[in-house]
């Protein structure tokens, strides 16, 4: 890896760094449960249990008591602008948690973790292998807490680097990775427990070798494409057929029908077989989110009225469209850390116009408009299909919006609209330049505000 590449994904490593301590335990979305998933695959334990309440049956983890008692010592300060934490409060409560030793992990009690046990352990190795590497030292649990916030964000450090060392020979397609990764709420998710973290960053790795295999193709920018979407495959079954963007290149690149075939067949295979089996091994520990809800139930009513679904569904899209727009960009934490709307709205036209704007001189081959309609088929596709899941897994039947839905649910999709999208604007070198230190510039205003909401959000001063 080049020393330039390394110079590029520094400001990202320490911006994700910030927010990767200024935020509390536990006070990103869902963290506890990703917390608990991660110790649990640290015990060598892939599946869940399903907990001996028939009626309010749920998945959940066996845990030493101090890992739970952990996440449930700090005072609960979500959705409340009001209460905010003290440092004192963390000293004390990071004293108060006992070393993980092996006498401490043969007391547990189960946890539960809902949907989270229906992920597999791929997203969540980076954080598993860091958590494992602090139980051996004895370590407390708020200790492997930040020991697996680190170990994601290293890991996603890691893929973002390899997306952009593979990605010189377009500087307008490095510049909208760079600006991807460092959208404040990837930044966020890359300093937490989350498995979305991994999952952008999978993201991000294959529209770079899906870029060069548009450039040329080689076995080797198809076999780590290969490796990607399996991984993209195992780790959330939403975004299983966001590499199947690259279909038509590797089809018209080939020049005989029997490597066609092989080709597209090992990239369907990638991208179903890994969803297909985890899907089944892990069918028994599904436990519906929230009362009154259906997931078969809803589908069948959706089936019967596809025009009144359609109807909620865009509603909801145009009652909650400033929402998810903050929920893209920077309102981090439990969603509950207020950004300033202009910066939200500056930062989504910064996203459009890097996709349209290029230096007049590089190597960068034009995708085929055929290929272009494709991707943005593929991922309008993707990007319905995650909404119109969550309206099944999470809303009651009859519901007339569509809550759960947030704007971080499709950062691994929007990126592919960099593949799409061909520059119509080519700039002279020397307006290259300033354009790219303007939105730079600008990336790191909008990072840096982030960062001081977060801090006063949650912080006594």
């Amino acid at each position: 890896m080049k020393s330039g590449t390394i110079l590029r994904v520094l400001p990202l490593f320490v911006c994700g760094l910030a927010f990767l301590v200024i935020t509390p335990p536990f006070q990103s979305p869902d963290e506890p449960e990703h917390f608990a998933r991660i110790v649990q695959l640290s015990q060598f334990e892939i599946f869940a249990s399903m907990s001996s309440r028939e009626k309010s049956a749920e998945a959940v983890a066996i845990l030493p008591k101090s890992v739970i008692d952990a996440i449930e010592a700090l005072p609960n300060i979500r959705f409340d602008e009001k209460k905010k934490l003290s440092l004192s409060q963390l000293t004390q409560a990071l004293a108060a948690s006992p070393a993980l030793d092996a006498k401490a992990s043969n007391n547990r009690f189960s946890y539960g973790i809902s949907s989270y046990a229906l992920i597999s352990p791929v997203p969540y190795l980076p954080q598993t292998i860091a958590v494992v590497f602090g139980r051996l030292l004895s370590r407390s649990p708020f200790e492997l807490l930040y020991l697996a916030r680190l170990g994601n964000l290293i890991f996603a450090m890691l893929l973002v680097a390899l997306a952009l060392s593979a990605l010189e020979f377009s500087p307008r397609l490095r510049l909208a990775v760079f600006i991807m990764a460092g959208v404040p709420m990837n930044l966020f998710v890359m300093g937490t427990a989350s498995n979305s973290s991994a999952i952008v960053a999978f993201t991000l790795c294959l529209i770079a070798v899906g870029a060069n295999l548009r450039q040329k193709y080689t076995r080797r920018h198809f076999a780590w494409y290969l490796v990607l979407a399996t991984a993209m495959s195992f780790s959330k079954s939403l975004y299983f057929g966001l590499p199947l963007v690259i279909l038509p290149t590797i089809w018209s690149q080939a020049r005989t029908s029997r490597a066609r075939y092989q080709r597209v067949g090992l990239l369907l295979a990638a991208c179903i077989l890994p969803n297909l089996t985890w899907t089944l091994a892990a069918k028994g520990l599904y436990s519906p989110l929230r009362a009154g809800v259906d997931p078969l139930a809803g589908l069948m009513l959706a089936l019967h009225h596809p025009l009144a679904t359609l109807h909620v569904m865009l509603s909801s899209t145009k009652y909650y469209y400033t929402f998810y727009k903050e929920t893209f960009i920077g309102r981090v934490g439990w969603h509950d850390v207020a950004v300033p709307y202009r910066m939200v709205k500056h930062y989504c036209h910064a996203l459009l116009l890097v996709a349209f704007i290029a230096p007049r001189k590089g190597t960068e081959r034009p995708w085929p408009k055929l290929h272009s309609f494709w991707v943005l088929l593929v991922t309008g596709t993707t990007g319905a299909m995650v909404y119109f899941t969550i309206f099944l897994t999470w809303n009651p039947l009859g519901a007339t919006l569509i809550e759960g839905v947030q704007g971080r649910h499709f950062l691994p999709v929007f990126p592919f609209f960099f593949l799409a999208a061909w520059p119509v604007f080519k700039l002279k070198p020397l307006f290259w330049k300033i354009w790219q230190a303007g939105i730079l510039g600008g990336w790191a205003t909008a990072v840096v505000i982030t960062l001081y909401c977060t801090f006063t959000r949650y912080w006594l001063i």
